[in-house]
């Protein structure tokens, strides 16, 4: 009897110790406090004075919470920050959520301390130019982050997010600084120029078709060209002659004629290969026996040793003059060769891919009164020739009346469109 009332004082004592580690935690917090209800900007951050009672009490154990976090968001250690106008309560509660606490927050637009603007009300620009646009802000110290630039027409000049603006083509554009909160603006007119349009006698973008973009109705027809991608893989902007029956005619006009002027002309080219014998003709308006005209082409025979070819120009007038550049045309690249004519020195400058080459004096200008139609792609068909294909792409045709500067063809170079 004795040695079972021990073992039910053993159990009874068991499970008296097993009952008591149950019992919940004593949450000592007796109240909570967040401060007073507050109003805060957009993008804002705060920290909430959180008190308690007992005023030991571990704060990590309350856990805090924004009825819209779209509004504003919390962190358990009180740090409030804005997202946009309105109205949130951030709450507080121990973890056994006995005691709570409240504190309404409202969010207003940001008060933004811009009270002045000053740049420049007009500017001229040429196409091609990038500029960057100097401004003053009252304060001066004003964040340049809280500005917005804006162009009111992309086609004709772009502007960054620092207010470097680019000239991309003739046309006017005004360009707008505003500040974030929108409460200040300013604006000022871009006119761009594109002195790359003076003296243009023809221009041929080659954009799916042969039409002449200076105005002066140059228009060329078509045959057995295909069009293609141009060198900055643009589909439709190029166009591609296959060697053998490829070629853009346009018909004489005396401007075409280029007698007794300056002139320039400007192409890209991608050649396939080589003529074998005189030289491939990218264009050339000459007709039958000599002082009859004049032809821009690249040579075959001249480089073949080197197995490259060089840019050249026949100017068949007095004399039937032939002028070399000195820099190579490799095959299966594209290049932008320009050939830059001044009458009163009578003398022809190349240029490579926008970088001078060299000069040749003593070039007679072309004769005024060869009425041969202008060819692109192979010779005239009454001239007693092989043809002089191009087998190869074309893109960009120019012809200019005028001696372009090296700056000018530089910009030509850099051209993205």
């Amino acid at each position: 009897m004795k040695k079972n009332l021990l073992l039910l004082c053993a159990v009874m004592a068991l499970f008296t110790a097993c009952k008591k580690s149950y019992f919940p935690p004593v949450d000592t917090l007796k109240a909570i406090s967040l401060g007073k209800d507050t109003t805060i900007s957009v993008g804002q951050t705060i920290q909430l004075n959180i008190t308690t009672t007992p005023a030991d009490y571990n704060k990590a154990l309350l856990r805090l919470s924004s009825s819209d976090t779209t509004v504003l968001t919390v962190k358990n250690d009180g740090q409030v920050t804005a997202k946009k106008t309105g109205t949130a309560v951030i709450t507080a509660t121990n973890q056994l959520k006995t005691i709570s606490a409240t504190c309404h927050i409202s969010v207003i637009a940001t008060t933004d301390p811009l009270t002045g603007i000053l740049f420049t009300d007009t500017l001229s620009m040429e196409a091609g130019d990038v500029v960057q646009l100097h401004y003053t802000t009252t304060p001066p110290n004003y964040d340049p982050s809280l500005l917005v630039w804006k162009s009111s027409d992309t086609t004709v000049v772009s502007v960054s997010s620092t207010g470097t603006v680019t000239a991309k083509t003739e046309g006017v554009s005004t360009v707008t600084l505003t500040n974030k909160a929108k409460s200040f603006s300013l604006s000022g007119i871009v006119q761009v120029t594109d002195k790359l349009k003076i003296g243009l006698l023809a221009f041929y973008p080659f954009n799916n078709n042969t039409n002449d973009l200076s105005g002066h109705g140059n228009t060329g027809v078509a045959n057995s060209i295909s069009s293609i991608a141009d060198r900055f893989g643009k589909p439709n902007s190029a166009y591609y002659f296959n060697g053998t029956s490829s070629y853009i005619l346009v018909k004489d006009k005396a401007e075409l004629r280029l007698a007794n002027t300056d002139f320039t002309i400007n192409n890209w080219v991608k050649l396939d290969s080589y003529d074998p014998s005189y030289g491939t003709q990218i264009i050339c308006k000459r007709g039958p026996g000599s002082d009859n005209g004049w032809s821009s082409s690249i040579t075959g025979s001249d480089f073949q040793n080197s197995g490259q070819g060089g840019l050249g120009l026949v100017s068949f007038g007095k004399g039937d003059i032939s002028a070399l550049s000195t820099k190579a045309i490799d095959l299966n690249k594209w290049y932008m060769i320009t050939t830059v004519y001044k009458t009163n020195v009578q003398q022809i400058s190349f240029y490579v891919n926008g970088a001078f080459v060299n000069t040749v004096y003593g070039v007679s200008g072309p004769n005024a009164f060869v009425t041969a139609d202008l060819y692109m792609g192979k010779d005239n068909p009454q001239v007693p020739s092989t043809g002089y294909f191009l087998k190869g792409a074309l893109d960009d045709v120019r012809i200019y009346g005028r001696a372009l500067h090296a700056t000018e063809i530089k910009k030509l170079y850099n051209l993205t469109h």
